[in-house]
């Protein structure tokens, strides 16, 4: 009976990305994307695999018992030493020692107002920037396929393939 109330419900998303890949490689994506800007062919190719992503991807929701029967000690955290090298007695302690040296991480931000900046706008204009599909397609190919999506959503699996 206790342990029914400590169940812990996960749910997860399983995605196919097997089917997912298939799927975009039957688009004939030279004619769908032919005479489009950058954005607009980004565009429709996030787009496209988004809505193919939540076609091929369901939930799955299991049950969790966080207790369990082997572990049933306190977990304690180690010992904080403060900075004068004294061992801390209480929590309290040891959050005052963590919390000063977060805070030292950092710089003192200013007050007041912040100086004008009385210089003009540098002369120098950026260069056209080009790179080729090749270039692209070296470094997509040498992406980790664990590491986990950008913002832009696509995992490193699909855009590898």
């Amino acid at each position: 009976m206790n342990d029914i109330l400590s169940e812990k419900r996960i749910t997860k998303k399983i995605s196919n990305l097997e089917e997912l890949n298939e799927e975009l490689h039957c688009d004939d994506w030279e004619t769908l994307l032919l005479g489009r800007s950058a954005e607009d062919m980004w565009n429709e190719f996030s787009s496209k695999l988004n809505s193919l992503t939540e076609e091929h991807t369901h939930t799955k929701t299991s049950i969790e018992y966080p207790s369990k029967p082997w572990i049933d000690n306190e977990v304690t955290l180690p010992s904080v030493q403060d900075s004068h090298g004294k061992l801390c007695i209480d929590h309290n302690q040891s959050v005052e020692v963590f919390a000063s040296v977060f805070a030292s991480s950092f710089s003192v931000e200013p007050d007041g107002p912040l100086p004008r900046i009385t210089s003009s706008r540098s002369p120098v204009e950026l260069r056209t920037i080009s790179f080729s599909a090749d270039d692209i397609e070296e470094h997509l190919l040498h992406l980790k396929t664990s590491s986990t999506p950008g913002p832009d959503g696509p995992t490193a699996f699909v855009l590898n393939n």
